[in-house]
This record gives structure tokens, sequence and C-alpha cells, in this order.
């Protein structure tokens, strides 16, 4: 049997019956500030929890257009995130692939011009 890779992959569904957001805000640790979210959930024995998630990426719409590009791309720590919408059997959900950051490819800019070593006498006019 293969087993699937998972790994830079993974998924977000809208919240269960049983979670709501009730609280933002930032929070410094130690110097470090960072943004937080707080979400009550109950469990199945009736106990209230709120857990606390820290905020690691941003999501912006993707203005690429061609096909199967992603809805929305954005920071994920020092990694890059894609996202695309989907749907299935009725639920709506996020699919999420993490990469590496990739250098921007300047193949098409033009070749620097060599410095100047005349002086302005130089200039034929």
């Amino acid at each position: 049997m293969t087993q699937y890779d998972d790994t830079d992959r993974g998924a977000a569904f809208p919240p269960s019956d049983n979670q709501q957001l009730i609280l933002t805000g930032p929070i410094n640790d130690n110097g470090d500030d960072s943004r937080v979210a707080v979400v009550k959930s109950k469990l199945d024995d009736g106990r209230i929890i709120f857990d606390v998630y820290q905020k690691v990426g941003r999501l912006f719409d993707n203005d690429v257009q061609t096909p199967n590009a992603p809805n929305f791309t954005g920071p994920w720590r020092e990694r890059r995130m894609a996202v695309w919408t989907k749907e299935k059997d009725g639920r709506k959900y996020m699919s999420i692939s993490l990469s590496d950051k990739q250098e921007r490819n300047n193949d098409n800019a033009p070749e620097p011009m060599p410095a100047a070593t005349g002086t302005a006498d130089d200039i034929p006019f």
C-alpha cells in the first residue's frame, strides 16, 4: 500500500458548530511581537476549552489568471504559501501548499551599462 506524502501540504475547513472565534490581538513573548487568535470550543464531555493560535502567515488574492493558479498566495513564516479554494461533498475548504521562496529570475533584465571612464569633455556635443 502506498502511503500519501502530505509534507508541505494541508487543508483548512470552516469551524465546527462547537467552535467560536472569540478574541484576536497582539502578544509579546520575551521581546518578540506576534498576533494570536483564541477559539472557544466545547468538548464531547461538555467542558469548555480555549485554543490559542499564533499568526504564521497572511494570504492575498492572487492576480494571476492562469489555469491551476492558486486563488491566494502569501508568506508563511520564511516560506511561501499557495491556496486553492475547493469544494467536496458540498463542503468548502482551502487546499494549502507550502514551498521555499524562489529568487526572482532576472534573465530578461538588461545588461548593466559599463561604468563611464571619460570626462564631460569627452562627450561629442
